[in-house]
């Protein structure tokens, strides 16, 4: 799947949109347009700055993705002391990815060994066939 970031920065933030995966992203509730891209839009809050997100996901679902990213910002600039908010961001985002990639690595672990249960078992079945036959 391609992801697609468009950005136009002429000063802090005048009008960012991104287009990552299934959401879209409008800061300061700026209007876009996108071919046959038809959604609801949802405001939210992240490290004190207004973004509205559109998408075709549930409002319950985003705002709780709002929750999470704002909880690990102020967590990073906490722990780090760390007050420009665009490296607060970039440590959140690595923090993030670091979390997912271990979730990954831990299910393709269970993933082999339900995969090596199952092959036994199979090998089981096979061998109770052919003595009972």
């Amino acid at each position: 799947m391609a992801h697609v970031a468009h950005t136009k920065c002429e000063s802090i933030l005048p009008e960012v949109l991104l287009v990552y995966g299934r959401l879209r992203l409008e800061n300061g509730g700026a209007p876009s347009r996108s071919e046959g891209f038809v959604a609801h839009r949802v405001k939210v809050e992240i490290y004190d700055q207004p973004y509205t997100i559109a998408g075709e996901l549930d409002t319950e679902y985003v705002e709780k993705l709002a929750n999470m990213v704002d909880a690990k910002m102020r967590d990073v600039a906490r722990t780090t002391g760390t007050v420009d908010s665009v490296r607060v961001a970039v440590l959140a985002a690595l923090a993030i990815a670091d979390e997912l990639e271990a979730l990954r690595e831990g299910r393709e672990g269970q993933d082999g060994a339900v995969r090596q249960r199952a092959k036994r078992c199979l090998e089981l079945v096979e061998r109770a066939l052919r003595q009972s036959n």
